[in-house]
């Protein structure tokens, strides 16, 4: 029951945020929504990230496919806000370096989960489905639209 009802909040949330934030953000900006998006993709993903490196005990982190914990698990968890802030900075700015980078970062997430759902590790079933299910194609869909939107970004 507690599963379900976190499944409820956070599909709510998402609604809330693609539906409300991501088009009111946009027209305000003048940024494409896929950018806006991408960058509150981004800044979530520093918060987390952030959240793992400092308030866990025993961080464990994904990358590339395998699963670190401890020092490195920290390291890697800081490297991931690091370029997540960075990539957030270069395409709220529609800075071309932006999204290179974004476009690497998220191309390297896609691996990383495809290996690690390959690998399965000690993970349950289930917990590797729902992110093979959910994430791996925001993923893509992000990636997908960097690469084809070259069009917005400024070359410096």
């Amino acid at each position: 029951m507690r599963a379900l009802a976190t499944i409820i909040v956070a599909l709510g949330a998402v609604l809330f945020v693609l539906l409300w934030l991501v088009p009111t953000l946009a027209a305000r900006t003048q940024r494409p929504r896929f950018v806006v998006a991408l960058v509150l993709g981004a800044v979530a993903g520093v918060v987390y990230q952030a959240a793992v490196t400092w308030l866990e005990a025993d961080p464990k982190t994904v990358w590339p496919g395998l699963v670190l914990d401890g020092s490195a698990g920290r390291a890697v968890a800081l490297v991931h806000a690091g370029v997540c802030a960075l990539s957030a900075w270069g395409l709220w700015r529609m800075q071309a370096w932006g999204r290179w980078l974004g476009m690497a970062y998220l191309g390297a997430l896609i691996a990383s989960f495809l290996l690690w759902g390959v690998r399965g590790h000690d993970e349950d079933l289930a917990t590797i489905m729902a992110w093979q299910a959910f994430v791996l194609p925001l993923l893509t869909f992000g990636f997908m639209y960097l690469q084809r939107g070259s069009r917005y970004f400024r070359a410096r």
